[in-house]
């Protein structure tokens, strides 16, 4: 992966910002970026979007180091130049260098995501509806539990709760079905 940040500010803070990409440059959301002050040992966290853009706002003015980190994707700390500044008005983009690189599947660890994909799927098909529907708004669709609530027309704690179970009952599914060797 690749993330290229850029740091602006005004006086004694600024900005840090960023786009992570993989090896062939499309963006990698929901990548977690964690920024920490090489001085003071402070550490700030966020996730990157649908388009795999982060940043952290009115940081003070200092030396960070960013380390950033998705499942699929060996863990790389670094970026812009290691570790990066952020001060006024200074656009460092032009220094960023690549920070992730992917880990290479092996034909087996092919073979078990493949399968895993696969019993995931029929296990949530296998959730009563309220619960399915719940589950799939909230963690394929990234719906909020307002947005969710708005959709099956139910208060905020039924989505709540109805995620809760859902994700319940498809850890015992999986649980179940893993000791069946399946």
């Amino acid at each position: 992966m690749l993330a290229v940040a850029s740091a602006f500010g005004q006086a004694s803070d600024g900005n840090i910002t960023g786009t992570v990409l993989d090896a062939s440059g499309a963006a990698i959301p929901n990548a977690t970026v964690q920024l920490e002050n090489a001085a003071t040992g402070v550490k700030l966290s966020t996730k990157t979007d649908a388009s795999g853009s982060y940043r952290f706002g009115n940081v003070l003015i200092g030396r960070y180091s960013i380390t950033v980190s998705n499942s699929g994707f060996t863990t790389s700390r670094g970026a812009c130049a290691d570790p990066c500044v952020a001060t006024a008005d200074q656009d460092i983009a032009e220094d960023a260098v690549p920070i992730w690189s992917e880990t290479p599947e092996t034909p087996e660890a092919h073979w078990l995501r493949h399968r895993d994909e696969q019993s995931i799927r029929d296990l949530v098909s296998a959730l009563p509806e309220p619960f399915r529907e719940a589950l799939v708004l909230r963690e394929v669709h990234d719906l909020s539990y307002r947005e969710i609530a708005e959709i099956v027309a139910a208060p905020v704690g039924t989505v709540m709760s109805r995620l809760a179970r859902a994700r319940s009952m498809l850890r015992a599914a999986w649980m179940a079905a893993e000791e069946k060797g399946q």
